[in-house]
């Protein structure tokens, strides 16, 4: 009898193994992955940064800039386009 799967552990567990980093090693084939990241990398980090740009709205960013400990969002239209500036302060 098979155990049922637990869909919360089976989320993470993809989440945590698509962001992990891939390794270029002698056999890597250059035009199989040309931004270097994997389809569930790209995906990852697509949800990643929709949710950001979604935080960003939600927060007023588009306003004033959003202030997240030493990191700043600013949300502003460009025709069709919507660009979330992102600066970080230094600390020397």
């Amino acid at each position: 009898m098979k155990r049922p799967i637990d869909l919360e552990q089976a989320a993470e567990g993809e989440m945590f193994g698509a962001l992990a980093v891939r390794r270029n090693g002698k056999h890597h084939s250059p035009g199989k992955f040309k931004s270097g990241r994997s389809p569930a990398q790209e995906r990852a980090l697509r949800e990643l940064l929709c949710s950001l740009l979604e935080f960003a709205k939600e927060a007023g960013a588009a306003h004033r800039p959003v202030r997240v400990g030493n990191v700043s969002l600013k949300l502003s239209e460009q025709g069709s386009e919507e660009i979330l500036s992102v600066h970080k302060t230094i600390t020397a």
